[in-house]
Parts: C-alpha cells; structure tokens; sequence
C-alpha cells in the first residue's frame, strides 16, 4: 500500500473512511477482497505469497492498514512480512495503543513500515523509521505515503484535498474517489521528495496512481465505518495494463 488518505473523526455519521491505492509487483499473487476462510471475521484482500492483508477490516471492529517506507540504504530481507503487521491486529484482542507498544519490541523484524491501527474506539499510527514510535491520531483529514503521517508530498497532499472535498459534498458516491485515485498526475520536479532513488524513479513514483512495466497500482480501496456500527469496503482491480478488472465490496455491521 503506497498513497492513504483518510478523515477520522470528523463526522458523527462516518467516523473513519478511508481511500487507499496499493502499488506492488505485478507477478506478486493476490486474492480479491473477501471474507477470509481461515479468518471469517477479517475482510481483506490478501498476500498469496506471505498470507498477510496490506488493508483490511474486521467485523469485531479492527482495522489496520500498512504501507512501506521507502528507502534504499536498507534492501535485506525481513523476518517478518508487513503483512503480518495488520494480519497479527486483525486476529487480535489488545487494543490499538497496547498492539502498537508491544511492536517497538520487534519492530527490527520488519522492513520500514508505517501502520494505522483502528480498534473501535482509538486509531493508532505506528511506524519504525527512523526508530519505532506510535502515537494517537487526531481528529481530521491525514494523508499516508511512504514517510512519515502526513509528510507533505505531492501525491499525499493531493489525496488529502480529494478526500476532504468528498467528506464535503454529502451527495457524492464512492465511485467518485475511486475514480479520483486513477490520477497519474505527476508534481513539477521541484516539489518531488528525494529518498535516494534518483530523480528518474522519483517522477515514476510520484503520481496517486502508478503504472510501469510490471509494478504499479495493483488495486484501490475504500471503507467507510458509520456512527451505526454499518460498515463498507469495497476493492477495485486492475491488470497488468492498469485497465480495471474487477470490483469487490462487502457490507456488514461491526459487533
């Protein structure tokens, strides 16, 4: 998962939605968006590789997302996937903030990660760059890349504008953000972050939406979680050509 953006929060009936593109390998195996078989509470795409969600939402009312941090200095393989990070919360009991803590004991198992930890009640932000901290998240509109919570790159300023002006227009249907997040849009050089990859990568990197040979925007994701205790997810695909090849959403009532 590359570009997050979401309002906590700010809206009695909706107090956490959230839109998110993944980018990954395209040979990398995934299952759509479902319930799972071994975890029927957990709805999630998933990892065919590693086993583990980069997204998903529990209907005893647990969500956690998770994105990389982008860095070069540091390739080695991890002993752990990041996709146990949400997996392990998902299957949980403790609470975002008590989960959050226990993780700086093993958070050098893990490539750099960024973690957003929903449990019901408080949503936690964790990380372990550049040494592992967790705080609580404050009410309002975040954005989430490949750095820190709402470091102001182009692409996560620009999710953050889309998002709050769709929390703003209440007719507004959740095809709109999908759609929104197709964006290939690419900052002007100057306003790109430098994290050591080259200026080359970097504008290959830069748009909401990502697509090259083989890597790029695997799928989008939105949820919205009501002031009811309703809750929806929904998971739009797309091939190795980015073209959309298929559409995934589950309602259900957190308990």
């Amino acid at each position: 998962m590359c570009l997050i953006a979401f309002a906590w929060q700010t809206d009695p009936q909706r107090p956490l939605v959230l839109i998110a593109n993944r980018d990954e390998f395209q040979e990398r195996p995934a299952a759509p968006l479902a319930f799972w078989e071994d975890a029927p509470e957990i709805a999630a795409g998933r990892d065919l590789r590693e086993h583990g969600t980069w997204l998903g939402l529990s209907r005893r009312g647990r969500m956690a997302a998770v994105t990389n941090v982008r860095e070069v200095s540091d390739m080695q393989k991890r002993a752990r996937s990041r996709g146990a990070l949400t997996t392990d919360f998902l299957r949980g009991t403790h609470s975002a903030a008590e989960h959050a803590a226990a993780l700086s004991a093993d958070a050098a198992q893990y490539g750099g990660y960024n973690l957003l930890l929903w449990d019901g009640r408080e949503l936690v932000y964790a990380s372990n760059r550049p040494n592992a901290n967790w705080h609580r998240v404050e009410p309002g509109v975040h954005g989430l890349s490949n750095a820190q919570l709402d470091t102001p790159w182009p692409k996560v300023r620009w999710a953050h504008r889309e998002l709050d002006a769709w929390m703003h227009d209440r007719a507004a249907q959740p095809d709109t953000l999908l759609a929104a997040m197709t964006s290939r849009d690419v900052a002007a050089d100057a306003e790109l972050p430098d994290t050591g990859v080259g200026i080359e990568a970097e504008r290959l990197l830069a748009p909401p939406f990502i697509y090259r040979p083989g890597y790029g925007t695997r799928c989008t994701t939105w949820l919205q979680i009501g002031g009811d205790h309703n809750a929806r997810i929904r998971e739009r695909r797309y091939d190795d050509q980015a073209r959309p090849s298929g559409d995934s959403e589950l309602r259900f009532r957190i308990v």
